[in-house]
């Protein structure tokens, strides 16, 4: 396979039409037809179902498709990096973040990128159970967290940025008719929430709840966390949500509670492993100055 036969392959389950991925690559749609079952065949599966016009990728199709995009998105990547290099980029730091974090990464990138413009700097950001594997993996340099992510782990080094908690984000509409003291008030109101295979959040939430003694009337659940504050902010439902969520995903229609327990509180980490290279050494004292 090569990186066109990818390219071909992307643009074709963004537009499910072959002869538009044509278009698109100033190629024929024959020419296009004839690199994905090119790919087909190399691959040995059926990639995409053809009935005339329309376009529908297979299982197998969906699942490749998933990596046909780390690819690219890998090479992008490569490109960047090395071309950086070539044209005088001192050095490259890949740091990985949970969306609640933004508020340190920055901070700490704005203060970074004044101090040394010329290292290429690459953010990724990630939900809980992406985040935790891309730090068991060492995939990063640096990995901006919270306490509950690396309870498992100790091999590390890190500063704590933030001592939060969880917050009851409800809609202005209904707010004046909580009390966040009283379970009776919340406890037969629909919630929305992560996703449950983000284990960290909705493992601390269920702690929440139960000691707080309500089981949450969940109708729907996002696999963003930022989804959750926009539905909370249409009138869906209610949530439970780390309070740094107010401060990245800002809703006129929303007010919070603070849940003044234990089990609700987060400590927000900046977290490393180890420095493989001088442009980690330098965000590492970046991190210090703010934070140590």
């Amino acid at each position: 396979m090569d990186m066109q036969q990818l390219r071909l392959l992307v643009s074709v389950s963004q537009t499910l039409n072959f002869s538009e991925t044509a278009k698109k690559y100033f190629i024929t749609q024959p020419a296009v037809s004839h690199q994905i079952k090119a790919l087909e065949q190399e691959l040995d599966v059926v990639l995409l179902f053809r009935n005339g016009h329309n376009v529908r990728f297979t299982a197998e199709g969906l699942a490749f498709l998933e990596y046909a995009m780390s690819i690219l998105d890998l090479e992008n990547q490569a490109r960047t990096v090395v071309r950086n290099l070539a044209t005088g980029s001192a050095g490259h730091l890949r740091i990985s973040s949970l969306p609640t974090l933004m508020e340190e990464l920055e901070l700490c990138l704005s203060r970074y990128t004044r101090k040394y413009p010329k290292i290429h700097v690459t953010v990724d950001q990630m939900e809980g159970g992406e985040f935790f594997k891309s730090y068991i993996e060492e995939s990063y340099d640096f990995y901006f967290g919270s306490d509950r992510l690396f309870v498992t782990e100790r091999n590390f080094e890190s500063v704590v940025t933030m001592k939060t908690g969880l917050k009851l984000f409800v809609n202005a509409d209904i707010a004046p008719k909580i009390d966040i003291n009283d379970p009776d008030t919340i406890k037969d109101l629909p919630f929305v929430s992560v996703n449950p295979s983000d284990p960290m959040i909705t493992g601390q939430i269920e702690a929440v709840c139960e000691k707080m003694n309500f089981r949450p009337n969940i109708i729907n659940y996002y696999n963003r966390i930022e989804l959750v504050p926009l539905a909370v902010n249409a009138g869906i439902g209610l949530a439970i949500l780390p309070s740094a969520v107010e401060y990245a995903y800002p809703y006129p229609n929303i007010r919070t509670f603070d849940i003044e327990i234990p089990e609700s509180q987060i400590n927000h980490m900046i977290v490393w492993k180890s420095l493989k290279s001088s442009a980690a050494v330098k965000f590492k004292s970046i991190v210090e100055e703010i934070y140590g």
